[in-house]
């Protein structure tokens, strides 16, 4: 979902992801093509995308955030509010740890979790995994977990990836029922 037209993917360097997603997927806007993102745009873009949604999962988030808005509109849109807990002293989870110690959703490690909340039969996921179609950067995911088990820490360094993608693709790949998350942070193969 954008807060731009398509004609103006925001930011710039991210036409790479944009072409990508409209071959595989989707790409949404409600805006003309030539629009340009503003600071209004992405909360209006938070609305659709709640509104879309069955429901929302909230990995990280500073309680002063953008991130606000998704989680308000998916509230009142009754959608199932979900979020990683972090560490306390982390600002990056205040708004996760907030939605779980407020009642607002559900503490999740798990994908799984999320699919059986969702009731998503996650043996269809499973059956359907050999025929998804990854990202050059799931590929490198996948391919360093054949391996065996990784730390967030080895799949960065292994990955050549920034933080912010490689926990991106590691929640797809884990929503997608093809990794699992354990204990200390160790990813591996589902």
């Amino acid at each position: 979902m954008l807060g731009s037209g398509l004609n103006n993917i925001y930011p710039s360097d991210h036409m790479d992801l944009a072409r990508e997603i409209a071959q595989k997927g989707l790409l949404i806007t409600e805006y003309s093509p030539s629009a340009k993102a503003t600071r209004y745009s992405f909360p209006a873009r938070n609305r659709v995308i709640a509104g879309l949604s069955d429901g929302v999962l909230i990995t990280e988030a500073g309680i002063k955030s953008g991130t606000l808005y998704t989680r308000d509109y998916a509230l009142d849109y009754g959608k199932e509010m979900f979020a990683v807990p972090g560490n306390i002293d982390s600002d990056k989870s205040a708004l996760p740890n907030e939605i779980i110690c407020t009642g607002q959703g559900m503490g999740v490690r798990e994908a799984k979790e999320i699919l059986s909340v969702l009731h998503i039969d996650q043996s269809a996921s499973r059956k359907t995994k050999k025929i998804l179609q990854f990202s050059l950067e799931e590929q490198t995911i996948v391919s360093q977990l054949e391996n065996g088990s990784k730390s967030l820490e080895e799949l960065e360094k292994n990955c050549n990836l920034s933080i912010n993608d490689l926990n991106s693709c590691l929640t797809m790949l884990e929503i997608g029922g093809i990794i699992s998350r354990m204990p200390g942070g160790i990813f591996c193969l589902s």
